[in-house]
């Protein structure tokens, strides 16, 4: 796919990494729902991963930890993070205040725990709509680089001239 282009010789194709994808998507108007579609993300990733966490923790953060350190050693390779729209949930419930701080306080804690585990984690890749990034929901993950406007990221960010 990418024979021809500047990227096709700098980058090693066979070398592969295990995904942990997390789409925020359904009904996200109560923190119960919300907590059920991160915990449904998590449970599809270690079905696919085919990796052994155990489904009991506590919490979402902690078994978002788990995963995330299962992952690495069942593969012994790093993990590489994607999450499509990180501000979902907060934006279906931007105009309700109070509920909006939870689900604000909410996802800092899940973000937070991509920094607290950096030495399994390769990369990653978040996408959303917002600059909340901005506004502190990613105060645990202060090494994040924005290319959303970068020239060079322009195209993956579906932005053009």
């Amino acid at each position: 796919m990418f024979e021809g282009l500047y990227i096709y010789d700098k980058w090693n194709w066979e070398e592969k990494y295990p995904l942990i994808q997390i789409c925020w998507d359904g009904e996200l108007d109560t923190i119960s729902n919300i907590k059920k579609a991160f915990y449904d993300n998590l449970v599809l990733n270690q079905k696919r991963l085919k990796v052994d966490t155990e489904k009991d923790i506590e919490t979402p953060s902690s078994y978002f930890r788990h995963l995330i350190i299962d992952t690495y050693g069942k593969y012994q390779k790093p993990v590489v993070i994607l999450i499509d729209e990180y501000d979902k949930p907060l934006l279906d419930n931007i105009d309700k205040t109070e509920f909006a701080k939870e689900v604000w306080e909410f996802l800092s804690g899940l973000y937070s725990i991509i920094k607290g585990n950096l030495q399994y984690v390769k990369f990653v890749f978040i996408t959303g709509i917002s600059k909340f990034a901005k506004a502190g929901i990613f105060s645990g993950l202060n090494m994040l680089e924005d290319i959303t406007l970068t020239p060079d990221f322009g195209n993956i960010c579906g932005y053009r001239q």
